[in-house]
């Protein structure tokens, strides 16, 4: 991975010490992945932002509370997503800013990337300070659910992955963004390697977004957009 700006990510602190990445869904609102939350209590959760180190620079923000997917399933990753909402409003600048959502799914091998401040390799003992990228081609759900990569059933509806040899997004990203043509497409669920590594992606709906937050719907994913 490689060192990037930190427009529109935040990362997850829990007790202290990081955690998941995050993303900003508007003013009031991170979007992540439900894991990261699982048995968490609110006030054990701050958030980094505006800075490209975790531990230095930008606002650390609060949180009030933060709702996880009814549907998540931590047997199957499953509806792996969740909601923050802030204690207060973030006011947007330079290094502060939401990242729009996708109106439809990222097409079988378009260009995207992930963004976080997880480990540089499988099983690393130590994070680093600067937030990174990776660049990654997306994998349609059909073709990630054959038998060309080995996932098969564990490829659920609501997922798609990402693969580029030798590339990873490893621990600490999850929750993290995949954007591809500048907008919010996934949030980072899960990684394994069968007979290639791939990422997988949770759908954000929007309809669970603004069901917690009371906004209004811009646009809705239907099914056959996944």
């Amino acid at each position: 991975m490689e060192p990037l700006f930190s427009e529109g990510s935040a990362a997850v602190e829990r007790s202290g010490s990081h955690f998941c990445g995050g993303s900003f869904y508007d003013q009031n609102h991170i979007v992540t992945a439900a894991h990261c939350l699982q048995e968490a209590i609110s006030s054990q959760i701050k958030l980094p932002a505006g800075s490209t180190t975790w531990n230095d620079g930008g606002i650390l923000l609060d949180v009030a509370d933060f709702k996880i997917h009814k549907g998540y399933s931590s047997n199957l990753m499953m509806n792996d997503v969740a909601v923050i909402r802030l204690a207060s409003s973030v006011t947007y600048s330079s290094t502060i800013k939401n990242i729009d959502l996708a109106k439809k799914a990222a097409a079988d091998g378009a260009e995207a990337s992930v963004k976080g401040w997880g480990t540089l390799h499988s099983g690393g003992a130590s994070l680093p300070v600067t937030l990174q990228t990776v660049n990654v081609d997306i994998v349609s759900r059909e073709k990630c659910a054959s038998s060309s990569y080995g996932y098969e059933s564990q490829i659920r509806p609501t997922m798609i992955c990402a693969y580029t040899e030798g590339k990873d997004s490893c621990q600490g990203n999850s929750g993290g963004p995949l954007v591809s043509g500048g907008r919010l497409v996934r949030v980072v669920s899960w990684n394994a390697a069968h007979f290639q590594t791939i990422l997988v992606f949770m759908l954000i709906l929007p309809t669970f977004v603004n069901g917690f937050s009371t906004l209004l719907l811009q646009f809705k994913f239907r099914l056959t957009d996944m």
